[in-house]
């Protein structure tokens, strides 16, 4: 029998409430308006919160983009890019947030060594060869 040992995580921080929940916890740190204003806002005008995970190399750009443009918030810069690239319409949009791929090219080497290596097995294992039909 197998035992699960569940994986060790980092700690997470709560904060202390008061027993009247979060609403009992006084102001929020946006703008000084209580929790309670914010979040009858945030329902006012269908807010919801996103979250991304990503690498540093991405947050690194995000950071300059907020340094050239002088953005304090990400939340910020990353709705301007939104807007900015849904401005530019359906065809040139694409162009803004497509993924930048990468091209497979594959030698003359490799391409010789594969085409050898289905010769070498058409040969051990004959028969398994396409036959065109014929044209009657």
């Amino acid at each position: 029998m197998r035992r699960f040992r569940p994986q060790q995580r980092k700690r997470q921080t709560w904060l202390a409430l008061p027993a009247s929940g979060i609403e009992g916890a006084g102001y929020s740190e946006d703008r000084g308006r209580t929790i309670s204003q914010s979040s009858s806002k945030w329902i006012e005008y269908d807010e919801k919160e996103l979250r991304h995970r990503c690498r540093i190399g991405t947050r690194q750009m995000l950071e300059e983009l907020t340094a050239w443009n002088d953005i304090e918030e990400i939340s910020e810069a990353v709705q301007n890019l939104i807007l900015n690239a849904h401005a530019l319409g359906h065809t040139l949009s694409y162009q803004a947030i497509e993924s930048p791929r990468h091209k497979i090219l594959i030698s003359e080497n490799v391409a010789r060594m594969f085409h050898h290596e289905i010769l070498a097995e058409l040969k051990r294992h004959p028969g398994d060869e396409i036959i065109e039909p014929v044209a009657s």
